[in-house]
């Protein structure tokens, strides 16, 4: 049946690339390292105990790992520069036996933050060891003093603080890493190169009753192998499941094998084939997981110029599941590839190919038929167990894995029309809108405006017409937030110092985003129209997909009102298709990389600095008419875990030094950020015409370092709905150059920000606005994350909210007849100041 091949070239061929893939293991072998950190650090964090050279603080612990890396206390000293004393560190087992001793200079030592002992000893995890701190030589009035909190969960035990307390209510705030040589996994990897080098020198011989077995065996157990290589890269996901999403999983990818099968007619080929698809696709998931925090949609494959422009910033580092993983799937590739297998009976093929291809239809519609807020359980999915959870998706490719998390949000790709929609409908509430128009305008967003542009007389440069409308600067910045509004940390300064303070003449407040870690489009898509992807199906790309024709946005209205319109980007024209959507939105002129004159670049990306530097010469050249500038900053993009030479980060977490460089990284960042905001704002104070300046984050940074999990306290797949919306809301600021009624705190999300601006500089709105600054009133929040009402209670979907007066139903119309209207779309709602009472458009 089977015997070792008698080609010396194949053997010399199969020995020697073997022996490549060995070595580079072997020279690659921090690949099979696992390294891991366990913190502790309680509640009600203080300095307590000073240290001397008589009693030290002693800090008991058991190792939950074998091989300590390094054990990090925070220490406060009061000082800076150079301080006489030392800090002793030493380590000792049960017996008193130091097995490490360290000393370091208090003038080495920085005040607040943690100081870190590197260890590098194999200890027994059942044995409780202990490390004992003393200040040598240090000032008698000024001794050094160790942060101590509530005891939490970890590996730290009793504590002895000296001359303050001692038990097990307490601990020293620490840190201890650890590393694992996962052996096992490098073992397997030889193991499973071994096994491909014998199945690349062994011939299989079958009679065709034996190769018909072995076809149909690789066909019903390669979906099984799939699954679980899938379900490993869909960050190590494939326990815990319920039997039943097992079985649907199982079905799904057994009838991929089969259709491919029908279809090709090839075994070889057809499960070749399947195989490179699935595991391109599990892979592209991995690295999206590793970057981005999220695991990937339909839609990632469209945006794939976007994804090339940036994916350079990401390194794609190896890891053991992805070198155990192709080891796999090449072994059973090499085994496949030598059964020769098909069907001889066309009538069969035909029939094989329609009845899996049925089959798939009707789990695909099954999946489909699965309430995406889990509200009803009628579908029989549901009954099964098996639901959409779209509001956490890292939890719902776990639960459910990753092919049917995939195919359970594709049944929003395409855009439904809304229930009871008809356009003539879109005609009445365009003569409500135009009727309720003095009423509405009279009415305050958020609060009375003191005194608006057109009330001001300016002394500069410009028309009297000029005077009355305002110039509009927007900065869309690139990844920025606060991110101690998702959990409370320090920091050894202060990163956004000045846009923190700014409250003169300025409303500020949250802003609730609909997507996290990237899709900067949706963001802008958000605040440009005025439309909400809450309404939209979950994971598209209106940029993509739906702006194929003009679209109502706030450039289409200032332009009604004699504005000259600009959009700056400082990186890639390409993305996401922003030229054509640039133009259909009603902008005069895209300014992109190309555009910029020797730039200052922070990493790779031009500078925030530079960006507004770009937006203040196009100001200081735009003529009589005032100008709309729309700025899409690109200094804060993700990738921050390489170091760059012309990029000094100086933000450090005081609780967590060195553990997180990639969001110290970021802080730095945002730290740069708030210097170029402080410039802008700077030179508009002293400009001699009304501006305003509108500045917010597009979304929150996506980081796979565990930060969130840490300062959350809990994993991603873990949050519920409303602790997840913390990842979902960024920061605004609208300030003037005038006097306007200042606001603090006031809540929104994205699609109201353009009616806020449009109301703070007294420019006629469209109806569309003015409808939106109605419907703030009621639900001042409304995301793809959630709902929140003007009482402030929240709720999960737009489903789950009594609708009694309409206003989401009309919402809901209004913003299908935007996008999909074409002939029917009521351009006098969208793109024109409301003015005149419209008649119903021609059907």
């Amino acid at each position: 049946m089977f015997s070792l091949t008698h080609n010396r070239l194949r053997w010399a061929i199969v020995g020697t690339l073997a022996l490549i893939v060995v070595i580079v293991l072997t020279v690659k072998f921090d690949i099979f390292v696992d390294h891991s950190a366990t913190s502790c650090i309680g509640e009600q964090s203080r300095t307590i105990g000073e240290l001397s050279d008589e009693t030290p603080l002693i800090q008991s612990f058991i190792p939950e790992k074998r091989h300590l890396t390094f054990i990090e206390y925070r220490i406060a000293t009061y000082t800076e520069g150079e301080e006489p004393g030392q800090i002793l560190f030493t380590l000792s087992d049960p017996e008193g036996v130091v097995l490490l001793e360290r000393i370091v200079p208090l003038s080495e030592v920085k005040d607040n933050a943690y100081l870190r002992f590197d260890t590098d000893l194999v200890l027994d995890r059942n044995t409780e060891y202990t490390v004992a701190l003393r200040a040598i030589g240090a000032r008698s009035d000024r001794p050094p003093v160790a942060w101590v909190s509530e005891a939490s969960e970890g590996c730290q035990t009793d504590i002895s603080i000296p001359g303050a307390y001692s038990g097990p209510e307490f601990q020293v705030n620490a840190q201890y890493g650890f590393s694992r040589i996962n052996f096992p996994a490098y073992f397997v990897s030889l193991g499973m190169i071994l096994l491909c080098v014998i199945a690349a020198l062994t011939d299989l011989r079958f009679e065709e009753k034996g190769r018909k077995r072995a076809g149909w065996a690789v066909l019903f157990v390669m979906p099984a192998i799939s699954f679980l290589i899938v379900e490993i890269l869909n960050d190590f996901s494939f326990f815990g499941k319920n039997i039943q999403v097992y079985i649907v999983n199982y079905i799904f990818y057994l009838l991929i094998y089969l259709f491919s099968f029908w279809a090709i007619n090839r075994l070889k080929i057809s499960v070749i084939v399947a195989n490179l698809l699935i595991y391109t696709i599990a892979v592209i998931n991995y690295y999206k997981i590793l970057f981005r925090g999220e695991p990937v949609q339909i839609w990632d494959i469209v945006t794939v110029r976007t994804a090339i422009n940036v994916s350079g910033q990401y390194p794609l580092l190896l890891s053991s599941a992805l070198v155990l993983t192709f080891l796999s799937l090449l072994m059973v590739g090499i085994v496949v590839a030598k059964i020769d297998f098909s069907a001889k009976n066309k009538r069969e093929r035909v029939i094989g190919v329609l009845t899996t291809f049925a089959l798939t239809i009707g789990l695909v519609a099954a999946l489909f038929a699965t309430d995406r807020y889990q509200i009803t359980r009628l579908s029989f999915m549901q009954k099964l167990g098996i639901t959409n959870n779209v509001w956490n998706q890292p939890a719902n490719y776990s639960k459910n894995g990753f092919l049917l998390a995939l195919t359970m949000n594709a049944q929003d790709l395409i855009a439904k029309t809304p229930e009871g929609y008809r356009a003539d409908r879109i005609s009445e509430i365009g003569q409500q809108m135009a009727q309720r128009k003095e009423t509405l305008e009279g009415r305050a967003m958020i609060v009375p405006i003191a005194r608006n542009a057109a009330d001001i007389a300016f002394d500069g440069r410009g028309s009297a017409e000029s005077v009355d409308r305002p110039n509009i600067i927007v900065i869309m910045c690139e990844s920025y937030a606060n991110l101690s509004d998702v959990a409370n940390f320090e920091t050894n300064i202060e990163y956004d110092e000045y846009i923190n303070a700014l409250s003169t003449d300025t409303i500020r407040g949250p802003l609730y985003v609909s997507t996290f870690g990237g899709g900067t489009a949706n963001s802008e898509f958000e605040f440009l129209t005025g439309n909400s992807m809450a309404f939209l199906p979950g994971g598209s790309v209106p940029y993509l997909q739906y702006i194929d024709e003009k679209s109502g946005s706030l450039a289409w209205t200032l332009k009604g009102n004699g504005y000259s319109t600009l959009a700056v980007h400082p990186y890639l024209e390409s993305g996401w298709s922003r030229p054509k959507v640039y133009e259909r939105l009603g902008f005069d002129r895209f300014i992109s990389v190309d555009d910029f004159d020797r730039p200052e670049y922070i990493r790779e990306y031009i500078s925030d600095r530079s960006s507004f530097d770009k937006v203040i010469e196009l100001f200081e050249n735009k003529g009589d008419s005032p100008v709309f500038i729309f700025n899409v900053t690109m200094q804060n993009h993700g990738g921050y875990g390489e170091i760059h030479e012309n990029f000094s980060e100086d933000v450090r977490l005081s609780e967590y030094p060195d553990r997180f460089p990639e969001t110290e990284q970021y802080l730095s960042l945002i730290r740069e950020t708030d210097e170029a905001v402080n410039d802008l704002i700077d030179y508009f104070s002293r400009c001699d015409e009304p501006t305003i300046v509108l500045f917010f984050g597009d979304h929150l940074p996506g980081m796979k370092n565990g930060f969130y999990e840490t300062i959350l306290g809990e994993g991603m797949s873990d949050l519920s709905a409303a602790t997840m919306q913390k990842l979902y809301r960024t920061e605004y600021f609208l300030w003037a150059n005038f006097d306007i009624a200042e606001a603090n705190n006031r809540s929104m999300s994205t699609n109201y920000l353009s009616t806020l601006l449009l109301e703070t500089a007294g420019i006629e709105m469209s109806d569309y606005h003015l409808f939106l600054k109605e419907l703030y009133g009621q639900y001042p929040v409304i995301s793809t994350m959630g709902v929140i009402d003007s009482t402030g209670v929240r709720m999960d979907c737009i489903s789950a909210i009594p609708d009694g007066d309409g206003k989401l139903r009309d919402y809901s119309y209004l913003i299908y007849n935007n996008l999909f209207g074409k002939k029917e779309r009521a351009t006098y709602i969208f793109d024109e100041p409301a003015r005149t009472v419209p008649t119903a458009p021609d059907s």
